[in-house]
């Protein structure tokens, strides 16, 4: 009996030698691109060099109705990238700030060394009254190499009042990563007026996405951070856009725009989006007009090859489209 324990014993000490330490990470939690949900205090991997930890939520004001909609507040969420050489610890808030751009190394900030952090959402989503134990969150997040599409905003305008559906397509990979209303359900079957109006509650159809960065940065423009105002005012309204469209995106673009002294300007065409992401309507425009602006900090003016503005007919059924890569 004690010979049979003893090589019982003896074959239970080499499979425990052999095997990892069982208290350590697999290193394969997610893969980039995934959507993952992590809770508080959690460590998720990518790999042995790349991971997340969400820290705290140390503010959550948000109170959503029965329809799960936001009707005010906020949630604050802290985590750690860590990405090779480079950690980096920062907090998102859900209702501005969703992003993080997190270079191998402290010492470079080339975009293609970089991963993006972008988070999704906070959840569960508290109504009046209710509190949300910490145990009981989790976030939503993704890390993948590439680029986030910031605020597009589609604007509709059928001649007459209509029922539409609308939806995106991702042809070269990427995802819708925050919306409103609500995509894709809320995308459907919407009631919209001739002045661009959709179901009585919204002026177009917003979004961000995630996509490869297949954009083109070899046309375009330097202008100055004292000049942007004037310059995108002026350049919206050659490619087509209208003034509503162009104070929607003066109000919200120029006051982020104030780190640099100067910014590259890449347009990004009607075709060039359509590679990247197809915009379907379930009634065909008599007009589409589509313009993504690639935006970069840059150290000093220059002048960069010009691109030709493509004509522009704001005729019958019209849609329009603006957002920035920055």
């Amino acid at each position: 009996m004690n010979r049979w324990l003893m090589i019982l014993c003896f074959v239970v000490f080499c499979t425990m030698s052999c095997d990892d330490d069982p208290t350590s990470p697999d290193y394969d939690d997610f893969i980039l691109g995934d959507t993952v949900a992590i809770r508080i205090g959690e460590t998720l991997y990518e790999s042995e060099e790349v991971w997340v930890r969400l820290d705290s939520i140390p503010v959550d004001t948000r109170v959503y109705d029965e329809n799960d909609q936001r009707l005010d507040g906020t949630a604050k969420a802290c985590f750690t990238v860590n990405n090779y050489s480079n950690r980096n610890s920062f907090c998102l808030y859900i209702d501005s700030i969703h992003q993080r751009l997190i270079p191998k190394s402290t010492d470079t900030l080339i975009f293609n060394d970089a991963v993006q952090f972008y988070m999704m959402d906070v959840q569960p989503h508290p109504r009046a009254g209710e509190h949300i134990h910490s145990k009981d969150y989790n976030v939503q997040f993704i890390l993948f190499e590439g680029a986030i599409v910031k605020k597009p905003n589609i604007y509709l305008y059928p001649e007459e009042e209509c029922r539409l559906s609308v939806s995106l397509g991702f042809p070269q990979g990427g995802d819708v990563v925050i919306s409103d209303p609500p995509y894709p359900h809320a995308w459907q079957d919407i009631t919209v007026t001739p002045e661009g109006r959709i179901d009585n509650t919204y002026d177009y159809l917003f979004y961000e996405a995630s996509v490869p960065d297949l954009w083109q940065r070899d046309k375009g423009w330097v202008i100055s951070r004292e000049d942007l105002s004037g310059f995108f005012s002026e350049n919206l309204s050659a490619y087509g856009f209208n003034s509503r469209e162009i104070d929607d995106f003066l109000e919200y673009w120029i006051p982020l725009l104030k780190n640099s002294t100067y910014y590259a300007i890449y347009p990004q065409h009607t075709a060039d989006i359509d590679d990247v992401i197809t915009l379907n309507i379930s009634k065909t425009p008599d007009s589409i007009l589509r313009l993504f602006y690639v935006i970069k900090e840059v150290p000093e003016a220059k002048t960069l090859p010009e691109p030709v503005i493509p004509e522009f007919d704001r005729i019958g059924f019209a849609v329009t489209e603006w957002g920035v890569i920055y």
